[in-house]
């Protein structure tokens, strides 16, 4: 399984168990695609939740951010305490 797939199902996982950090990274990695593009480059993909989010690669086979999931994560994240997540997202 690639490294970025195995670290994004161990980000869900730490969640799921309680790590605000967890959601947080999952989050980061979801808001910034690998490799992190520019937000010129973002395109607008469909709501997933964080247990089934969409992960969308060019043909480069970069992942492209999927915004709307990487918010749930962060929300999960500052639901656990993460205080900078609530940064991220301004709350």
């Amino acid at each position: 399984q690639p490294p970025l797939k195995r670290a994004i199902e161990c980000y869900k996982l730490a969640g799921e168990k309680g790590s605000a950090e967890g959601y947080y990274n999952l989050g980061h990695v979801l808001w910034t695609g690998h490799p992190p593009v520019s937000d010129s480059d973002v395109i607008n993909v469909d709501d997933h939740p964080v247990s089934s989010e969409k992960m969308t690669f060019n043909e480069n086979g970069d992942m492209l951010p999927n915004r709307k999931a990487a918010i749930d994560a962060f929300q999960r994240s500052i639901d656990l305490g993460d205080i900078d997540a609530s940064y991220f997202l301004g709350v």
